[in-house]
């Protein structure tokens, strides 16, 4: 939704955090692809990758150096949508968010609140869907 507001440099650290995010219970889901494969065409990058290029401190650490409180809010909206996008948000990764959300600076409410939209989010798009297909 937001990510074209990243630069070149935060959109590929933000693709690390992706893949990191998708391996914290250790099942990278199809639908958890899809959705990396989604947000490369967003922000328009050319290689559409599962492997991460930065370590999970180091891309934490190089994205806070370089980006607002606005542009890491965007990052963990994205990231809580790629989390839940095979329908599973298990203590793994729960724990992954927490730690993310810590090493950012934020607290564990706004990760909480962006659930509870995404969810809802979530809710509207398969009553459109009923509505569309039967």
């Amino acid at each position: 939704m937001y990510l074209n507001r990243l630069n070149e440099e935060q959109k590929n650290l933000f693709i690390d955090l992706c893949i990191h995010a998708s391996l914290a219970n250790n099942n990278f889901a199809d639908e958890e692809k899809n959705m990396i494969d989604l947000y490369c065409e967003e922000m328009n990058l050319k290689e559409h990758r599962y492997t991460a290029n930065n370590s999970m401190d180091d891309a934490v650490s190089k994205l806070v150096a370089i980006s607002t409180n606005e542009e890491l809010r965007i990052v963990l909206l994205e990231i809580s949508a790629l989390i839940i996008s095979d329908n599973v948000y298990d203590n793994d990764e729960q724990n992954f968010m927490n730690s993310l959300v810590e090493r950012i600076g934020f607290s564990e409410d706004k990760v909480s609140e962006m659930m509870g939209c995404l969810n809802e989010l979530t809710a509207v798009y398969n009553r459109l869907n009923m509505l569309v297909f039967g």
